[in-house]
């Protein structure tokens, strides 16, 4: 028994490090980090990240912004969102010195009527794995903390959906080879945090609670 259990723990430890080895994480929380600002309304930021990605930033009216949203007071993550507008000229009410700020700061995140658009060169992302944030910087689709979010690939019909079937459905391969998607507000604020090309999978967590269960037993029989 023990031999199987340090047999399978290597195994998972492996099955880690390769997906670590070849996961793509475009980090919309670090892109933030210290850098909070508005860009350009159809933006292209090549090798995102060093990821080798070039990533196109697309708010759904011409005259809004993408917009990446630091943490807040409490350190807590947001990541991408929309802006309408941003300060036009330093020393503005509120400004911090910088002419790329949201204005007013509150409207950093995706709501009412707005979209943000991700657009992939080189055939496609496949994405396996999304993390979204709400409004108060607490991550959506997770526990109860859900709500709806319409998603819209490469161009074609808006699908509708909770939050946690979308991260479901891109960890099942549903959002795979994208070209482009769209994230639209449906009933709540929301920022896009990451996204990624490698889902956790599934089965691990079974599979190490079913190790865990194997490894209780096996000490049982022993004290018998």
């Amino acid at each position: 028994m023990k031999k199987f259990l340090t047999f399978a723990a290597t195994t998972i430890a492996a099955s880690f490090a390769s997906m670590s080895a070849h996961a793509i994480v475009l980090d919309f929380v670090a892109e933030a980090a210290g850098a909070e600002r508005a860009i350009t309304n159809g933006s292209t930021i090549t090798n995102f990240q060093g990821t080798g990605v070039d990533v196109t930033f697309t708010a759904g009216t011409e005259n809004w912004f993408p917009y990446f949203d630091d943490l807040n007071g409490d350190g807590l993550p947001a990541g991408l969102g929309v802006c309408k507008k941003v300060f036009t000229a330093v020393g503005a009410p509120g400004d911090d010195g910088m002419d790329d700020d949201c204005d007013p700061p509150s409207d950093d995140n995706v709501t009412i009527e707005e979209t943000i658009t991700l657009g992939f060169s080189g055939g496609g992302f496949a994405i396996r794995d999304i993390t979204f944030y709400d409004a108060a910087h607490n991550q959506l689709g997770v526990g109860m903390n859900d709500g709806m979010i319409a998603i819209t690939l490469d161009g074609g019909m808006a699908m509708t959906m909770l939050f946690s079937e979308a991260i479901s459905m891109a960890n099942a391969g549903a959002f795979a080879a994208a070209s482009s998607i769209m994230f639209a507000f449906v009933d709540t604020q929301f920022y896009v945090g990451a996204i990624s090309d490698i889902p956790i999978p599934g089965a691990i967590p079974l599979l190490l609670s079913g190790l865990a269960g194997l490894g209780f037993a096996s000490r049982r029989r022993k004290s018998a």
